[in-house]
């Protein structure tokens, strides 16, 4: 896959929010309201891990669809429409254009929430597992066109629910719950352990235990071009 000049959406949460780009309305009328995390005062839109895409790698953004506070699935923030609704808003509406590539960086809410049992491959609609995987059904069916790419959860201390999880034995079960679903739909899993970021570390990598500051973004754009790079060698 050549980078250069392709489209991407990206549908996810606050990691991947910012002003101005996130809940812009002139590509899709549905992510105008999309509740931000990012902005002027927490980095530059340049310093964010997909606006590195654009910059460095020579992308296009189609649409990004982060909502702040969202989840995969039934959660306390509102982020069940992900599953059900929000996958759908990923093209550009205004100007009919289609991604080339879609970046799913969802979980992190579901994480650290625990709203509803994780589940694995083939769990019903109850647990996280299922609905990432039917949300993921639906993204490469309707966009049977782009190469779609899922990224894991990355570790936080943001609650006390994760803050037990020095482990990284419930982290775990998310993220082979989306490489699961990655298996059954044919997309990509980006495995962003390959960052370096880790219970231990991650303070270094975040703003406030949750949200990766520049240092975080530069690392998880790193791993992410890397996959690319990787995915377009085999095929």
């Amino acid at each position: 896959m050549e980078t250069q000049g392709r489209s991407f959406s990206i549908l996810g949460d606050s990691i991947s929010t910012y002003h101005g780009y996130s809940n812009d309305a002139s590509r899709h009328p549905a992510t105008g309201s999309n509740a931000v995390a990012y902005g002027p005062s927490k980095m530059r839109v340049t310093e964010t891990w997909w606006y590195r895409l654009i910059s460095c790698d020579g992308m296009r953004l189609c649409v990004n669809n982060s909502y702040s506070g969202s989840c995969v699935g039934h959660g306390r923030e509102g982020g069940a429409d992900t599953y059900r609704v929000r996958w759908q808003y990923l093209s550009d509406e205004t100007h009919g254009i289609s991604p080339d590539c879609i970046f799913v960086f969802m979980g992190a809410n579901d994480y650290k929430n625990g709203d509803m049992p994780v589940g694995e491959a083939g769990s019903g609609e109850d647990t996280f597992a299922g609905c990432y995987a039917r949300m993921l059904r639906r993204i490469c069916a309707a966009y049977p066109q782009a190469d779609v790419f899922c990224m894991s959860v990355l570790p936080n201390r943001f609650t006390e629910r994760t803050r037990r999880d020095e482990a990284g034995g419930l982290l775990a079960r998310y993220n082979a719950a989306i490489a699961g679903a990655c298996g059954l739909c044919g997309a990509s899993f980006i495995d962003l352990a390959d960052t370096g970021i880790n219970y231990e570390n991650c303070p270094d990598y975040y703003l406030d235990g949750l949200h990766p500051n520049v240092r975080g973004m530069e690392k998880i754009y790193l791993a992410v071009s890397a996959h690319i790079r990787e995915y377009e060698s085999k095929r």
